[in-house]
C-alpha cells in the first residue's frame, strides 16, 4: 500500500514527474497517436499525482480538479461504451 506525502511540491518535484512520465510511456511502448489504453492510464497515474499536489496547498482547486477529472472518467467510459455499441450494429449490419 502506497502512502500519501503530504509535502508540498516544488519545481524539481513537477520535473522529476515529467521525466517519469515520459520514461514510462517509452517502457511500455504507449503509442503516440489514436486511442491507446497504456497512454490512458499514466497520464491519468499523471493527473492524480498533480491533483494530490495542487490539493495540498489550495483544497478549493483541488476539488475542482477531482470534479474535472470525475467528469473525464465518466465522458470517456460513455463514448467507449458508444464505440462497443456502434461496433457491434456494423459487424451485425
Amino acid at each position: 500500500m502506497r502512502r500519501v506525502s503530504h509535502r508540498t511540491a516544488e519545481r524539481i518535484d513537477m520535473a522529476r514527474l515529467s521525466e517519469l512520465l515520459n520514461r514510462k510511456l517509452v517502457e511500455r511502448q504507449a503509442r503516440q497517436t489514436g486511442l491507446c489504453p497504456v497512454r490512458e492510464e499514466l497520464f491519468q497515474e499523471c493527473f492524480d499525482e498533480l491533483i494530490r499536489q495542487v490539493t495540498l496547498n489550495e483544497p478549493e482547486q483541488g476539488l475542482l480538479l477531482l470534479r474535472v477529472r470525475d467528469y473525464k472518467r465518466r465522458l470517456s467510459h460513455s463514448l467507449s461504451e458508444l464505440c462497443l455499441v456502434s461496433d457491434e450494429e456494423a459487424a451485425a449490419g
